[in-house]
């Protein structure tokens, strides 16, 4: 008796429920929505609250039986938006969810075409701009003005992680800018950070402290002096006993465009600041060598004096005088006169 009375009254419910309607519940009320990352970075995660709508149907229709509570769940996951933008998002940008059209949903639900939702709590970034990158980085250079080279430090270590290259690295040149661009992308790293970039990542920092030569032996004021330095030095290199002659001197301020891949450790080669002899060499023996002996590494003061306290002796052997000059000129070496 009892379980015929039940299934009367559940009968009747849903023969009430379908005669009054059912209270359908406004969909465009139930997306979740959560802002991530940095403001003008930000990026949305989004989702239907499928139990709270369901929940809240329950609420509006509590005469709805088991069925219908059925049919509303299985309802309620077909509700589907879609998102106007979901990154490169900034605070204050109006984000547009459009409902897809579904017959089951709109059943129990009210789909609207539209709704907005603005965005919010987004982290303010901290901007890296040309002057910021330039404060936070300096730059270490070595070699020969108009011919140096140098590698970036980053001195903040919130970004040590940024890596650096230098353009036209190797024709530094001292009082003059070096620019400096980002090698790679770092763009999440920063934002990780709280950190965006402004601009492509390049900046400039000014080259200081490269060692200067000479590019004539002429604009050296102290040119005469350097060569009977260089004459002594012959002089000491070979014995009282061997005959000397001299044959041309020759200078070169820069080893560029020298293809030194075969030359390691040859200076005559490789050098800058470069002044040599060529000269026959004949023992008491009857032997005869060419040589060519010289400085490397004559630093140019801030007087226009060459100095020698980091010069070093060089010296190679050739077959004759012309081959020494041959040689000599096709890397760069200039006759003195």
């Amino acid at each position: 008796m009892k379980k015929r009375l039940l299934t009367l009254f559940c009968l009747v419910a849903t023969v009430l429920l379908a005669a009054c309607g059912v209270k359908k519940v406004d969909a465009g009320d139930f997306i979740k929505t959560t802002f991530t990352g940095l403001d003008t970075k930000g990026e949305l995660v989004y989702q239907v609250n499928t139990q709270e709508l369901v929940k809240e149907f329950l609420v509006a229709n509590p005469k709805a039986d088991a069925k219908t509570e059925a049919e509303v769940r299985e309802a309620a996951t077909k509700v589907k938006v879609t998102p106007s933008k979901t990154e490169g998002l900034s605070n204050d940008d109006e984000i547009t969810f459009t409902f897809t059209s579904d017959k089951d949903a709109e059943k129990y639900f009210n789909l609207p075409k539209e709704t907005k939702v603005k965005v919010s709590g987004l982290k303010e970034a901290k901007k890296l701009t040309a002057q910021e990158l330039a404060k936070i980085t300096s730059l270490e250079v070595e070699g020969f003005n108009k011919g140096g080279h140098a590698e970036v430090h980053v001195t903040d270590n919130k970004l040590s992680f940024l890596r650096f290259k230098v353009e036209n690295n190797g024709k530094l040149e001292n009082g003059k800018d070096a620019k400096i661009v980002l090698d790679g992308n770092f763009a999440n790293l920063l934002e990780d950070r709280g950190y965006v970039l402004e601009g492509d990542g390049s900046f400039t920092l000014p080259v200081k402290g490269l060692k200067t030569v000479a590019e004539k032996l002429d604009d050296a004021k102290n040119k005469d002096e350097i060569i009977a330095k260089l004459k002594e030095e012959v002089n000491k290199k070979f014995s009282g006993n061997d005959k000397v002659t001299f044959d041309k001197t020759y200078y070169r301020g820069l080893a560029n465009n020298v293809d030194n891949s075969y030359s390691y450790g040859d200076e005559i080669v490789r050098g800058n600041g470069n002044l040599v002899m060529t000269l026959q060499v004949e023992t008491s023996f009857g032997f005869k060598n060419v040589y060519a002996v010289g400085f490397t590494n004559l630093i140019t003061n801030e007087e226009g004096k060459m100095e020698l306290k980091d010069a070093r002796v060089i010296s190679t052997t050739y077959a004759d005088f012309s081959t020494a000059t041959q040689k000599l000129e096709s890397i760069g070496y200039t006759e003195v006169k």
